[in-house]
């Protein structure tokens, strides 16, 4: 089907409208993305220009087996803590108390660490 199609109710008042996917997504591109499977997410995702920074293998496992994100992203980066530290503005201390979970990054901190290491600041929340 190509054409848009109008579906009425018992009244004769329109109450439905059938239109051909590819213009749903057009019109409204987050609802229609719900409809997709996962792996059709994946395989148009795949095909944009910019799907971000690829993350090795190796990170994602120690990320899905609990390893704390940021120190699992600094040692992917081959930074040391300080080497973070500095570019983020506070102490070695600090992010060696975050990687152990005794402290947390604050906004700011984690908005200059998304920057320091390359990936989007929300993947450290």
């Amino acid at each position: 089907m190509t054409k848009t199609q109008i579906i009425y109710d018992e009244a004769g008042a329109p109450a439905f409208v059938v239109i051909p996917y590819t213009r749903f997504r057009a019109i409204a591109p987050d609802a229609a993305e719900v409809a997709l499977s996962d792996e059709a997410l994946f395989d148009r995702a795949m095909t944009e220009k910019d799907h971000g920074a690829a993350v090795p293998r190796e990170v994602m496992v120690r990320l899905v087996g609990g390893e704390n994100t940021l120190k699992v992203y600094r040692e992917w980066r081959d930074m040391t803590q300080e080497d973070l530290a500095a570019k983020i503005g506070v102490s070695e201390g600090y992010v060696s108390q975050v990687e152990r979970g005794v402290r947390v990054l604050s906004r700011k901190a984690i908005a200059a660490a998304g920057i320091a290491l390359g990936i989007a600041p929300d993947l450290l929340d």
